[in-house]
């Protein structure tokens, strides 16, 4: 077989870098995970007659062995020198760079690194110090380029930039530090670390130590109570062993109270949340965690009808991350791009609404920390169903609090009757004693009831679930009813010759109908078309506007009056909170206040409409929405959000002369 383009582009990615997560290749080659699969397959196929194969090491990636790869090259003629960087790629290259390299940064050295003209290195510098803003560090030129700011803020970078990019850090030479590091822990008998990253951070640690802090020889402040609450831990004293090793193996010497930083990666979050709480230093985490959801269903139009709950979960997660992030450490998302392409609209606002933590606790939270965020929302937005007690299950899940509620509403939106009566660790489920009808799990389970799935639930998984626990007696007695009520009426008109396979057609087409009809989304062009839009309208308050704006969904039969009264009513219950963007505001209610159907109408008006006395609440725009559910509008109004995040399209909007000039905007956002 020969390797075409594809495959060649995968391979040159593999053969230049140690570790290459699949997200990297997805990103790179813009292809999706299960062609990345199908490709790696394809290529180890290929290569397995040389005997070689490309591993998979758990949270580090596709791995090549550099032996592996020199027998590679002498078979299939590769070249390092034929990969050629992207501007994003010169970007993070010249950051880590500045942190490790101990030669001069200068632009002429980047030029002959990056083989690059000036230009595209001035142009490089410019993104580079747009990137390191937010993280609150600029870029210094005096005498060569540096990276100044906290030391708090360079070690968040540097990290994020290692779990984002690790295979930028190869031509640094810090494996062999990891392999010395791990022999003298085993002749030393230290093997304290029951983290399942274990291995992955201290190779982090590895680069660190050996080229970083050499570097920089930065070091980071811990509060005294947090130095006290680290102290009184067990593993402390086992982590000054680490310190120890590091420094035997690097025979540097490193600060003492670098123990701290690294304990700070093995502590449980758990014991940081004991800390927190008995000191009660969770208080000022309260409000803006409250502000932030009920930001969320504000601009996502999702009914959340518990904030407590909601919060408190969210509360519980940020606690130990907040912890770790002023610190300079954080939590690596493993599930990150699954959350971000299943959730994708879920993840696009509580990107937004991650600012009221960040404005009010001064800190900056990455991609991974949003992402385990979005998915406490994106489980609470999809919880409906009937609350009775039918199948207990039972989730056994070594992953953490957000994974675990993220499979929990995904479980309980796939079921109408099911009881999820716990969530456990799996050493916590060996001594399990209650009844389950079922354990569902990401881990493997000797159980004879035990069902194992991915965390974000596959098409695979799902139809595993559904027929595994579909053929218990209780849970689809409400369908046999309605199967046997089918029956009946087909047998009053026409002879049935197999009446038990056209019961499991029809239980196939019921089960099929429900996943189907939960999946559905509408998009942006849906709802909003040449029947949906109406430009330069007139009104005399901003009651009349609401009114003039909603009418047209009450005209189609999509909303009752009932539904334009609670949208008003709202307004004068809560203020002017459904102005969303300059000039633009989203009056709406709830799905039980009188809608028919999922829909949405654009308005603009001659004249201002005014919410309050304040400017920021002066609108020309109306988007009046009508959610049927939590779930159905979330798409499009992801698409519209973004729409509007740009002061040129709803210039546009304004300007239009007919709907349709609107529509060529809609037509670029909708998806």
């Amino acid at each position: 077989m020969k390797l075409n383009k594809r495959l060649e582009d995968i391979l040159d990615i593999l053969m230049n870098h140690e570790y290459v997560k699949i997200e990297k290749i997805v990103k790179l080659l813009n292809i999706s995970r299960r062609t990345v699969y199908y490709d790696i397959s394809k290529i180890n196929n290929h290569i397995k007659k040389y005997n070689l194969e490309i591993s998979n090491v758990r949270n580090l990636g596709y791995h090549i062995s550099s032996e592996d790869k020199d027998k590679i090259r002498k078979a299939l003629k590769y070249s390092k020198d034929d990969y050629i960087l992207s501007s994003e790629e010169r970007c993070i290259s010249i950051i880590i760079d500045l942190f490790l390299s101990l030669e001069k940064s200068t632009i002429e050295r980047y030029c002959n690194k990056l083989l690059v003209s000036r230009n595209t290195v001035l142009n490089d510098i410019k993104n580079v110090r747009e990137y390191i803003s937010k993280y609150k560090l600029e870029l210094e030129a005096k005498n060569g380029y540096k990276l100044v700011g906290s030391n708090n803020s360079k070690r968040y970078l540097f990290i994020n930039l290692y779990n984002e990019y690790n295979y930028f850090f190869d031509e640094y030479g810090y494996m062999q530090v990891f392999e010395d590091i791990k022999t003298l822990m085993k002749e030393e008998n230290l093997n304290i670390f029951k983290n399942t990253n274990a291995n992955y951070i201290l190779m982090y640690l590895a680069i660190f130590y050996k080229n970083y802090y050499v570097k920089n020889k930065d070091t980071i402040t811990f509060k005294n109570e947090d130095k006290n609450f680290l102290d009184s831990l067990d593993s402390h004293k086992e982590v000054k062993r680490l310190l120890n090793i590091i420094r035997k193996v690097l025979n540097n010497d490193i600060d003492e109270d670098e123990v701290y930083y690294i304990q700070t990666f093995f502590t449980r979050d758990e014991d940081i949340r004991n800390y927190f709480y008995q000191n009660e230093l969770n208080s000022k985490y309260i409000l803006p965690v409250n502000m932030m959801v009920k930001e969320f269903e504000k601009i996502s139009c999702i009914s959340i009808e518990d904030y407590d709950v909601l919060s408190k979960n969210i509360l519980n997660h940020l606690i130990p991350s907040i912890f770790k992030i002023r610190y300079g450490i954080y939590y690596l998302n493993l599930i990150k791009s699954e959350v971000k392409q299943k959730y994708k609209s879920i993840y696009q606002f509580t990107k937004q609404v991650v600012k009221t933590i960040e404005n009010n606790l001064d800190i900056y939270l990455n991609d991974d920390e949003i992402a385990y965020i979005a998915m406490y929302f994106g489980g609470y937005s999809s919880k409906m169903g009937v609350e009775i007690k039918i199948p207990k299950i039972v989730i056994v899940c070594n992953s953490g609090m957000a994974t675990s509620q993220l499979l929990k509403n995904q479980i309980e939106q796939l079921f109408d009757l099911i009881e999820i009566q716990d969530i456990l660790p799996l050493k916590n489920f060996e001594n399990y004693e209650k009844y389950y009808d079922f354990a569902i799990t990401t881990v493997d389970l000797n159980q004879k009831q035990a069902i194992k799935v991915n965390p974000i639930l596959t098409d695979l998984d799902k139809q595993n679930l559904l027929s595994q626990i579909s053929n218990t007696q209780s849970v689809f007695n409400f369908e046999q009813e309605f199967i046997n009520k089918i029956i009946n009426g087909v047998e009053k008109y026409a002879t049935i010759s197999n009446k038990e396979k056209l019961r499991e057609e029809i239980k196939n087409i019921v089960i099929s109908s429900r996943e189907k009809g939960k999946s559905y989304k509408a998009t942006l062009r849906e709802l909003l078309n040449e029947d949906t839009i109406y430009l330069n309208q007139e009104a005399t308050s901003w009651e009349d506007a609401i009114r003039v704006s909603a009418n047209p969904l009450k005209n189609l039969g999509y909303v009752k009056d009932s539904y334009i009264d609670a949208m008003i009513e709202n307004v004068r219950k809560l203020g002017p909170y459904i102005v969303i963007a300059p000039k633009v505001a989203m009056p709406h209610a709830r799905p039980e206040d009188g809608v028919n159907k999922v829909s949405m109408t654009l308005t603009t008006f001659k004249e201002d409409i005014y919410f309050s006395g304040k400017e920021q609440h002066k609108v020309k725009i109306l988007i009046s929405l009508a959610p049927k559910d939590n779930q159905t509008h979330i798409k499009a109004l992801a698409c519209l959000t973004k729409m509007l995040s740009k002061k040129e399209n709803i210039d546009k909007i304004l300007n239009s002369k007919d709907k349709y000039e609107v529509l060529e905007v809609i037509n670029k956002y909708s998806r």
